[in-house]
Order: C-alpha cells, then sequence, then structure tokens
C-alpha cells in the first residue's frame, strides 16, 4: 500500500541525482531504474485501488487517508533535504527491498499465495533485485561519508518500518485475520531486516 508513494519518490530522486552524473553507464542504470520503478508503482496502484474495494468503507477511507498523508510526508522530504540525504535514503529503501527479495525466494516465503498475486510480487522482486546496486553506486559516484549514509539507511527504514505498520494496523481490523497473516506476515519484515543485518 505504501508503495505507489515510495517508488515515485525514489524516482524523483534518482532522476535529480542523474543530470549530475557524468559516467554514461550510470546515468543508463538510472533510467533503466526508474523506468522499471514507474511500472512497479503503477501496478501497486491497481493493488490498492482492489483493496480499498475489498475493505468496508470506513476503512477504504482511513487507508486513503493514509495514503494522502504519506504522499504529503514524502513531497515535504523532497523539498526539505539536500541530495545527499536523499539518495542515502533510497539507497537504504532499495537494501530494504534487497533483503526482503532474497529472503522471500530463500524461505519460499509466497508459497500457498494466490497466483496472480504471488506472480505480481515476485516479479517486482526480481527487478528489485536486477537494480539493487544502482543507487548505491549513484551515492557512491556523487559523494562520500560511509557512515552518513548508514545512519540515513537505518532512518528512512526505521521510519518506513512505522508507515508499514500504520498500514498494516488498518487492514488488520478490516480483513480476516487468516488472511492477514497469510499474505502479509509481519515475520517477513523481521526476516528481512535480518537480511541486512547480514549483508
Amino acid at each position: 500500500l505504501t508503495l505507489p508513494y515510495l517508488e515515485p519518490f525514489a524516482i524523483r530522486i534518482m532522476k535529480e541525482a542523474g543530470r549530475q552524473v557524468i559516467d554514461d553507464a550510470l546515468r543508463h542504470d538510472i533510467r533503466a531504474f526508474c523506468g522499471q520503478e514507474a511500472q512497479h508503482f503503477k501496478q501497486h496502484q491497481r493493488v490498492n485501488d482492489l483493496v480499498h474495494t475489498a475493505v468496508d468503507p470506513g476503512s477504504a477511507k482511513r487507508l486513503r487517508a493514509l495514503e494522502a498523508e504519506l504522499a504529503a510526508e514524502l513531497r515535504e522530504l523532497t523539498s526539505t533535504h539536500d541530495l545527499r540525504t536523499r539518495v542515502a535514503w533510497v539507497e537504504g529503501f532499495e537494501a530494504m527491498a534487497t533483503a526482503m527479495a532474497v529472503t522471500t525466494f530463500n524461505k519460499h516465503l509466497t508459497q500457498g499465495w494466490p497466483a496472480e498475486l504471488r506472480a505480481m510480487f515476485e516479479w517486482h522482486l526480481l527487478e528489485e533485485l536486477e537494480h539493487r546496486d544502482v543507487s548505491f553506486r549513484t551515492y557512491g559516484h556523487l559523494f562520500d561519508g560511509y557512515l552518513f549514509r548508514l545512519r540515513q539507511q537505518w532512518w528512512i527504514q526505521q521510519h518506513l518500518r512505522g508507515w508499514f505498520l500504520r498500514f498494516f494496523g488498518v487492514l488488520a481490523e478490516a480483513m480476516r485475520p487468516e488472511w492477514i497473516h497469510r499474505f502479509f506476515v509481519p515475520s517477513m519484515l523481521r526476516k528481512s531486516a535480518l537480511g541486512i543485518l547480514r549483508g
């Protein structure tokens, strides 16, 4: 539910960074990164629309309010922090997505999901693996500061985790508990976090 807002946020930052990149190969990879993320958020918006119709009207209203709040916050973060910080955030976001992808495939976490949802989710994760190092290379090309990057990664990952839990709370109230535990297991986030630390 957060992805139709997080991914355009990443695209805006990477496009801005790409205008300062002087390496042709990296510029090419940034364009490919933005293209893949654009497809991701479009497909996830379709999923969000389906979720809105699957829950009761009150829950759908709360979800839309959360989505609007997240979109507004990401616009503010874009305008109030420097590019170095924002590229580090994207790198933190991508590191988390990479760990989630590796964990999902190694632990077979999508086994038993409905075929359409599983196909969409696994397609997305495979593309995350494909472009997993683009933001890392962009940060290294434009900036330095290993500890700064780690601090920003930690901040954005914890901040996003708070958003994930807020959305999860609405879904947990709106949907059958067995649906939630089958298709959005909180342990996925925990296992992914362990993957980041091990990496």
